[in-house]
């Protein structure tokens, strides 16, 4: 754990017992929490959830997460699923398929927006995984979905009202796997659509994008579906190469056909999504595989890579193209920064014009991170990590870690 300015350094040991301890979701937003499994799904059949606080070192055991009558308890699981169904399945067969989501599943959890909660799957009270709630202030666990599928994932809306989660009783067959939005609270939950995607990015808190998927035309109609209706709305028919979305300005670029039968070459488009207007930007030359990406930087709302054999583009709010003096690095968080990595030399652009800065070799930056505040950033050159402060365009050395890190902002 490093001081916003990397000058300082404290380092805790994680518990020997840790299953996968560390991944950028584990920690909380707060900086407070970092979630781990210890255990086995194997005999003695003792998978636990568990909480490691980062300002002591010290853990705690949350719940077991299997039901006493773990592995058991599939064969009534399948056995209630096709009465309720009616597939052709038999019982063994059926309970092989529930307990195969069941694993792919049970390790899913997901920290709220503001680190007070913690949204994982579990088995405790029935036969199959449902979505339980931790409260980091009550302590309490409380039980938010209740029904026959397994857990497969847990995703938070951005407001941190809803916790989207899908699943599935049986493998790889129809539209693909169930989504459901279950209120904080426990008021609500909301029955949204079936998909073969996950989730693709949030157009606004409530309401997120979503595609199909199947064999012919691969990625196609990309909906919104809003979490407050329960409802649907497809915002593009056809296939999808690619897809990024700029919630600001309610703005969609496509890599794709305007068909779900792919024909010739795709081409860029940009969607106005309050209008409705769609604009072909150009087609793909044959033999290139483009894709776009959201940027976000004043006018530039969007990249775009492998339209031509040059440089990235980028594609401006009114549809025109501009080429990319460099590696595009990224966008600091308020939008107001952009940088550039040109052969060693950083570009920095924000509302001053350009600074350049000289960079130590040329080797490829890695793990560039921001500042929450937009201050600066931290990034590796090899294996060794810097920060830089934009205000004076100064950088330096903090210390030497391994290129397979990954690096997460909490707030204290």
């Amino acid at each position: 754990m490093l001081d916003a300015d990397g000058k300082g350094e404290k380092k805790i040991a994680l518990p020997e017992e840790a299953l996968n301890p560390w991944n950028v979701k584990s920690v909380s937003p707060d900086g407070h929490w970092l979630a781990f499994y210890t255990g086995s799904l194997e005999p003695p059949y003792d998978l636990a959830l568990n909480l490691l606080d980062l300002s002591t070192g010290s853990t705690q055991t949350l719940t077991p997460v299997l039901s006493p009558d773990y592995p058991e308890n599939f064969n009534p699981a399948a056995t209630q699923s096709l009465e309720r169904m009616h597939w052709d399945f038999t019982v063994e067969e059926m309970a092989r398929m529930l307990s195969d989501l069941f694993y792919e599943g049970i390790k899913s959890f997901a920290w709220s927006p503001n680190g007070r909660y913690l949204a994982f799957a579990g088995q405790m009270d029935g036969l199959s995984s449902d979505v339980y709630l931790y409260d980091t202030l009550t302590h309490k666990i409380l039980r938010r979905s209740d029904g026959p599928e397994e857990i497969l994932t847990i995703v938070w809306s951005p407001n941190g009202q809803w916790i989207v989660h899908s699943s599935n009783a049986i493998l790889a067959v129809g539209p693909g796997d169930n989504y459901y939005a279950a209120s904080v609270d426990g008021t609500s939950i909301k029955n949204l659509t079936a998909s073969n995607r996950d989730i693709g990015g949030w157009l606004s808190p409530d309401q997120y994008l979503q595609a199909d998927a199947a064999n012919g035309p691969g990625t196609y109609n990309l909906m919104k579906i809003d979490l407050t209706t329960g409802t649907n709305q497809t915002l593009w028919a056809g296939s999808l190469d690619s897809y990024a979305v700029d919630p600001a300005n309610r703005l969609l670029a496509v890599v794709g056909y305007e068909t779900t039968e792919p024909v010739s070459s795709p081409s860029l488009y940009l969607v106005n999504l309050q209008t409705s207007h769609k604009q072909k930007i150009q087609e793909i030359k044959e033999g290139l595989q483009a894709y776009v990406n959201f940027l976000g930087f004043e006018d530039k709302r969007f990249i775009v890579y492998g339209i031509s054999n040059n440089s990235p583009l980028f594609l401006k709010q009114d549809g025109s193209m501009e080429i990319a003096t460099g590696e595009v690095l990224g966008v600091s968080p308020d939008g107001h920064s952009m940088v550039i990595n040109s052969q060693g030399v950083l570009q920095v652009y924000n509302e001053a014009g350009m600074r350049e800065i000289h960079l130590p070799n040329a080797a490829a930056i890695q793990n560039l991170i921001w500042r929450p505040d937009s201050s600066g950033l931290f990034f590796t050159l090899e294996e060794r990590l810097y920060t830089l402060a934009l205000d004076t365009g100064e950088f330096y050395f903090v210390g030497t870690y391994p290129t397979t890190y990954d690096y997460l902002w909490v707030k204290k």
